[in-house]
């Protein structure tokens, strides 16, 4: 299941990378813009945030109802943290 999320983790990587790279933001309708740049940070920094988050909950033996939470956070601080 880790490595499941791994994968998962470095492909939504690529994927706002690529949305990161893709998009200019100068042509994009000024209300827009923060909607897609949270989503282009909650796929990158989020994302390998929430992977680490999740990692450490689940070598701790946490459930997965906190795991879950865990992680959500993780992403949260992640895009946070990129902002």
């Amino acid at each position: 299941d880790l490595h499941r999320r791994v994968i998962d983790t470095l492909a939504r990587c690529h994927e706002g990378q690529a949305l990161d790279l893709s998009l200019r933001v100068g042509e994009l309708a000024r209300r827009d813009v923060p909607s897609v740049v949270r989503q282009a940070t909650a796929l990158k920094t989020g994302a390998l945030m929430s992977l680490s988050a999740l990692a450490g909950a689940r070598a701790a033996g946490a459930d997965a109802s906190r795991v879950t939470r865990l992680a959500r956070f993780g992403l949260e601080v992640g895009v946070a943290l990129q902002m």
